[in-house]
């Protein structure tokens, strides 16, 4: 017996080592030199920008990419926390159930949630706003962080000034620790986004919503301002192709905010391999997993990335 528990520990200490390794592997070439002033280099990515194709940076190349702009880069190693991340999450009134298994999952570890939805649930701390009340088609769906994110940036100043906003689905997973770790090498004050791009439409870089997009805090407060105004009009936008992740495209597209595509954020169908054998860890390295929507999945995923990061057992892996 004792055997067979050394074996199983020295598995999972193996695995943490595997997988810390293959971060360190994508961002180890972001640790540079930070320079204060990182106006050169946000006016190199306007001018990247204006090109007329929209194009996107791999995130290991980002730095690599900077410094080509500039002769140098700004990058250097910053610490970053839970409560330096406000998550923005779309969800439904009638699929509130989704909300229940994140709740009891990932947002456990984050500080700053807000969830937007068609109808107020004063349980599940859902909001909603008077431009996206009471509308629960699909379509109506698609505009639900557009209008949070104005909201936010204009009614929440505690918020406002945090580094890095997160837009997710009701049915995205996000490995928050993970997420901090991978921030910690990337400038919040340039106007970067992440996300997975998987299609180029209409000659436009497109994120992937379900993968999740992740916006620096000079990112967000210039498509904030932007969005449903003359800056921002959203004419290269398919009337029938109008979703989160394309209406937050195309705006990144007309003001200026570099593209940054990773693997790290996955909207996939492995997800349904991952729900018969959760013991394949290589979704560890996820930052997110989409679509995850059985609650007892969602729970068991955050209690496994405890473990292995050594936490304290929290009182829903008892019986996970």
């Amino acid at each position: 017996m004792r055997i067979t528990a050394v074996y199983l520990w020295g598995c999972m200490f193996g695995i943490c080592l595997m997988v810390s390794f293959l971060h360190w592997r994508e961002v180890f070439t972001g640790c540079l030199q930070h320079p204060a002033d990182l106006e050169p280099w946000i006016q190199a990515i306007a001018a990247h920008a204006k090109r007329s194709r929209d194009t996107f940076v791999v995130s290991s190349d980002l730095p690599s990419w900077l410094q080509r702009q500039r002769g140098s880069s700004p990058f250097s190693r910053m610490t970053v926390g839970v409560n330096d991340i406000v998550f923005l999450v779309m969800a439904s009134a009638t699929e509130r159930i989704r909300v229940v298994g994140q709740k009891a999952s990932w947002m456990r570890w984050a500080t700053n949630v807000i969830i937007l939805a068609d109808a107020a649930d004063d349980e599940l701390g859902t909001i909603t706003l008077p431009e996206i009340a009471n509308k629960s088609s699909f379509a109506d769906a698609q505009w639900r962080q557009v209008y949070g994110m104005k909201w936010l940036s204009k009614e929440k100043p505690e918020l406002k000034n945090k580094k890095w906003f997160f837009l997710v689905d009701d049915d995205t997973w996000v490995n928050v620790p993970l997420l901090c770790d991978y921030l910690s090498w990337f400038p919040s004050t340039l106007p970067l986004s992440f996300s997975h791009i998987y299609i180029m439409y209409s000659n436009q870089a497109v994120y992937n919503g379900g993968a999740g997009m992740l916006f620096s805090n000079t990112a967000f407060h210039t498509l904030a301002s932007a969005l449903l105004t003359e800056a921002c009009p959203l004419q290269d936008v398919d009337p029938g192709f109008v979703n989160n992740d394309n209406i937050l495209s195309s705006c990144a597209f007309s003001t200026g905010v570099l593209k940054v595509s990773s693997s790290k954020f996955s909207s996939y169908e492995g997800v349904l391999h991952l729900e018969h054998d959760i013991v394949d860890t290589s979704w560890l390295d996820q930052i997110t997993v989409h679509k995850i929507r059985e609650t007892a999945l969602a729970q068991r995923m955050y209690c496994w990335c405890n473990s292995l990061r050594g936490s304290d057992v929290d009182k829903v892996c008892l019986s996970s």
